[in-house]
């Protein structure tokens, strides 16, 4: 660990180290806010000389370039969220059901705690800064100490004899223990205060407070050393208002506590500047923190190595003499290896390790030109409005320039504009000339200026400036090839997370305690599904996690969704590749299982037949099945749940097979030939016995004619029935076959 005249130091040599960053960072923030307050070595190009610097009516152009290139990268390097996947790992040739679930509720927890530390909205900050800087940090560490969970409670005024008390048995130790004082005391049984932990936790979890902060830095903000391991040390310079340390503050009472203050003169205790120089003590005279020496703006130092935090007050643009407020252990920690809770996320890495050179960014080009664009644009601007201005100087006829008593030449440009008057024809011996500067050089200058700028922009095709007409692998090759400029730094900002992440494991792993968590929002199937509360045990955390970001565009995606159409419907791809695939989807094998359940309800429902489908075989599929058995479920549930239902089939059902029964006599009548039978209309031909149903009218297949009462198991009544009394009883008739 290292004392505060080591941290100091180190600070010191890193942060002079790093001022050309400091410099750069700041010019290009003026190019991309367009601030035309020139800094010493003109590096905006919005230097005037003289006199043009003297007029009010002088200009300084600044492009808009820059800020439209950064908005771009920001934007595309923080449009999709990571995706996280956890790999699970056994010793078995299978993976069992427990550790697949197991896998599952722990992709949950990961998503939720980077969507509750803020990981969305400072994924946007990162972008920015390894859009204009090439590199940015973050910061994560726990919201707080032990995550706010109870202490475990000791007794130091119970006697033995309180121990006989049944109430006191169920809750604490049968023997004293030792305190953290080092004192043998009674103390609450284990299982209690895990209770008492498990329930803060829970609480924790439902109160929606996240266990984990998670911060975006810029380049500028972050001085770091690094060695084989990674980041060996890092620091963190963030400006803050001088009230932040004023006496009362939690900075100022943690630099009264370390500096051993009096309990009673903790309260009083604030940091000020004194000579020159932040220094801390008790504020007098006036009301608290607001002493005369109180800074307006103070350098919050946050220093890390792999073992300890410590936070130092300096000065505003300093580091020198800086005063240290707090010390503790992170414990950070990641597979167990103690580590920095500061991540590096770069746009490219170079082949070098110095500061300076070590990260490059896109915009590095644009950067380049505009200063010089400016530049031009801002002198020829100011050339074209001094030529809008009447100056007219007077060309005698020997071509020579009329000068004055001074020697210098005459310059008209007050008064009234010579001409206008008739009567002042000859008030000048010779004729009058403008003055104009000659911009033609810089107008050609400027224009090879500024293709080089276009060159250097996002290609149109990834901002959706342009497109083709031609096949969609045309504009998919388009965009691949423009998006690859970006890969890196994806990739880049994907492993950052993996590695925050396991952070984060390092230190739910030192919890006895289950941790409580909801599942992160996502596309929800009802406005009314609920976000319920998951129990999850951290000895069950696995580092074997992956995590990806995707690239696309709008109009990449609608492409990419073409392609997949197309290969889908040609059989060349599954169900599951295309929704995992080209649909983006984060649960594919939901998405089938979704799919199916809307084809059946829009068969079972309205009849409609599945796009794609062919008529002869999709009523042997089993959609077609599962639509008919539904159907005649419902109709036999109706049956038998609805009277009035079961009444109007019933008619309905005698109505047909009345129907179909006089069809079948009119056949038998006419016998094929429409002739009636000599024996009359009402006669049983030859070969059919009195009272029997006729030989012809046979009841179709349940299957062809009437399928929903064939799956529901109904028989429909009267079928295969003479329609009259004496022909269905026919000798049984009462009086008959005597």
């Amino acid at each position: 660990m290292a004392d505060q005249m080591n941290v100091s130091d180190i600070i010191g040599r890193s942060w002079n180290a790093t001022a050309d960053i400091r410099k750069m960072m700041k010019v290009r923030r003026l190019l991309v806010s367009r601030e035309d307050s020139p800094t010493e070595s003109n590096s905006t190009g919005t230097v005037l000389p003289a006199p043009f610097n003297t007029t009010s009516l002088a200009l300084r152009t600044m492009i808009d370039a820059p800020a439209s290139a950064a908005q771009h990268y920001a934007s595309r390097l923080s449009s999709n969220q990571p995706d996280i996947e956890v790999i699970p790992i056994t010793s078995r040739s299978e993976i069992s059901a427990s550790i697949d679930r197991l896998a599952g509720e722990q992709e949950r927890l990961d998503t939720e705690m980077w969507d509750a530390s803020g990981g969305q909205q400072e994924m946007w900050k990162m972008g920015w800064a390894m859009a204009l800087g090439g590199v940015g940090y973050y910061l994560t560490l726990p919201r707080d100490a032990d995550w706010g969970l109870p202490d475990r409670r000791y007794f130091d005024d119970m006697s033995d004899e309180d121990m006989k008390n049944v109430a006191f048995t169920r809750t604490v130790t049968p023997r004293p223990v030792a305190s953290p004082s080092g004192k043998m005391l009674y103390a609450e049984k284990g299982d209690v205060w895990a209770g008492r932990r498990k329930g803060a936790m829970s609480d924790r979890a439902v109160s929606g407070r996240s266990l984990f902060t998670l911060r975006a830095f810029p380049r500028d903000m972050v001085q770091c050393e690094k060695d084989s391991d990674g980041i060996k040390w890092a620091c963190i310079v963030e400006e803050v208002p001088g009230d932040a340390v004023s006496a009362g503050t939690p900075l100022a009472l943690s630099a009264a506590n370390l500096a051993g203050i009096d309990k009673d003169e903790v309260g009083r205790f604030g940091i000020f500047i004194r000579d020159g120089k932040i220094i801390g003590g008790i504020t007098r005279g006036g009301p608290e923190g607001l002493s005369p020496g109180s800074p307006d703006i103070v350098n919050i130092i946050r220093y890390f190595d792999r073992k300890e935090q410590v936070i130092l007050v300096s000065a505003r643009g300093s580091v020198e003499s800086a005063y240290e407020v707090y010390r503790g252990e992170h414990g950070c920690t990641v597979q167990g290896q103690p580590s920095v809770p500061v991540t590096e996320v770069p746009f490219f890495r170079t082949d070098v390790d110095i500061a300076r050179f070590a990260f490059s960014t896109p915009l590095d080009k644009v950067f380049a030109y505009t200063p010089l664009i400016n530049q031009i644009e801002t002198l020829r601007s100011n050339a074209t409005v001094f030529n809008l201005i009447p100056r007219w100087v007077i060309e005698l006829k020997d071509g020579s320039i009329l000068r004055g008593e001074d020697g210098e030449p005459k310059v008209v440009e007050t008064g009234q504009v010579p001409g206008l008057n008739p009567n002042e024809a000859a008030a000048y011996p010779g004729s009058l000339r403008q003055l104009t500067i000659e911009t033609a050089d810089t107008d050609a200058l400027l224009k090879i200026y500024l293709e080089q700028l276009a060159d250097a922009m996002p290609a149109p095709v990834t901002t959706g400036a342009s497109g083709t007409s031609g096949a969609a692998w045309t504009a998919q090759t388009l965009i691949q090839q423009a998006q690859e400029t970006m890969r890196q730094a994806v990739d880049n900002h994907a492993s950052a997370v993996r590695a925050m992440i396991q952070m984060w494991h390092g230190w739910l792993r030192m919890l006895d305690t289950p941790v409580y968590f909801h599942s992160a929002p996502g596309r929800r199937t009802t406005r009314r599904a609920t976000r319920g509360l998951i129990e999850f045990e951290p000895k069950n955390l696995s580092d074997s996690i992956r995590v990806t970001q995707e690239l696309d565009t709008p109009q990449e995606r609608t492409v990419s969704i073409q392609i997949g159409m197309t290969l889908w419907q040609q059989g060349a791809i599954d169900d599951q590749s295309f929704y995992a695939d080209y649909m983006k989807e984060q649960d594919s094998r939901q998405s089938i299982i979704n799919r199916y359940v809307q084809m059946t309800t829009d068969y079972v429902v309205y009849g409609k037949v599945p796009a794609n489908s062919n008529p002869d075989i999709f009523p042997k599929s089993v959609i077609s099945q599962v639509a008919e058995g539904v159907r005649g479920a419902v109709h036999y549930e109706l049956l038998n749940t609805s009277p009035n239902y079961a009444l109007a089939n019933a008619r309905q059902q005698a109505q047909e097979a009345q129907q179909q029964a006089q069809k079948a006599m009119v056949a038998q009548q006419t016998g094929g030939g429409g002739m009636p039978p000599p024996a009359g209309p009402m006669a049983p031909p030859p070969s059919q016995a009195p009272g029997a149903p006729p030989t012809n009218q046979l009841e179709p297949a349940p299957d062809q004619t009437y399928p929903v009462a064939a799956a529901a198991g109904i028989k429909r009544p009267g079928m295969g029935m003479s329609d009259t009394l004496n022909q269905q009883l026919g000798a049984a008739l009462p009086g008959m076959g005597v």
